[in-house]
C-alpha cells in the first residue's frame, strides 16, 4: 500500500509529495509526508509475496472504486522502482537469463539456465502499459510480439514465481 500511495500521491493539484526513505527521521513526529524506512519496506515486500487474499482484496476494491493497486497485480514493479541493484533479488538470476534478439522485430526469446519453474513475462511501453503478459515455463521460451505494437523502446520484465522481478531489460521492438 505504501508503495502504491508513494507513486499516486506527487504533489499535484494541492496533494502532498509522499516519499519513501531509508532513514528514520530526526523529528519521529513529523508532518512531512514521509514513510521510512525503504530497505525495511523491501525486505517485508521479498518476505511476503502477494497472495490470494491481497489479489481478491484488490479486485474488491477495483469494482468500488475502478482503481487498483499495480504493485498487487505486478509485484515486481516494486524492484523497478526502488531497489538498488545491489540488493535486489534479481542479481541472484541476471546471470542465467539470456533474452534475443534484441533489438526484435516479430518475436524474441527468453533463455533461463537450469529454471523449470513457471515464470511471468510482462513487455511494458514508456506510458506504463502492459503490451504482453504471459506465463511461460524454462528454460526456453518464444514471445510473440504482439502485432500492432508501435516500434520503439520497451521493458521486458521477467518475475519468478514468488512475485519478485529477477530481470527488466530494455528491449527494442523494429
Amino acid at each position: 500500500m505504501i508503495f502504491y500511495m508513494a507513486t499516486r500521491y506527487e504533489g499535484e493539484n494541492g496533494e502532498p509529495d509522499l516519499e519513501v526513505i531509508d532513514y528514520i527521521p530526526e523529528d519521529q513526529n513529523t508532518n512531512d509526508p514521509i514513510h521510512a524506512k525503504l530497505s525495511a519496506l523491501l525486505q517485508w515486500h521479498q518476505q511476503d509475496p502477494v497472495d490470494d487474499y491481497e489479489r481478491t482484496r484488490n479486485n474488491v476494491i477495483y469494482q468500488y472504486q475502478d482503481n487498483r493497486n499495480p504493485f498487487i497485480d505486478h509485484p515486481g514493479y516494486v524492484n523497478m522502482i526502488w531497489s538498488d541493484e545491489s540488493s535486489s533479488e534479481k542479481l541472484i538470476y541476471n546471470n542465467r537469463i539470456i533474452i534475443f534478439p534484441n533489438p526484435a522485430s516479430d518475436h524474441t526469446f527468453i533463455k533461463l539456465d537450469s529454471y523449470s519453474d513457471y515464470y511471468q513475462v510482462i513487455i511494458i511501453d514508456q506510458l506504463g502499459c502492459i503490451v504482453f503478459n504471459a506465463y511461460a515455463k524454462g528454460p526456453l521460451y518464444k514471445i510473440n510480439l504482439p502485432s500492432g505494437v508501435d516500434k520503439g523502446l520497451y521493458y521486458l520484465q521477467v518475475i519468478n514465481p514468488k512475485g519478485a522481478d529477477i530481470k527488466t531489460i530494455m528491449m527494442i521492438i523494429q
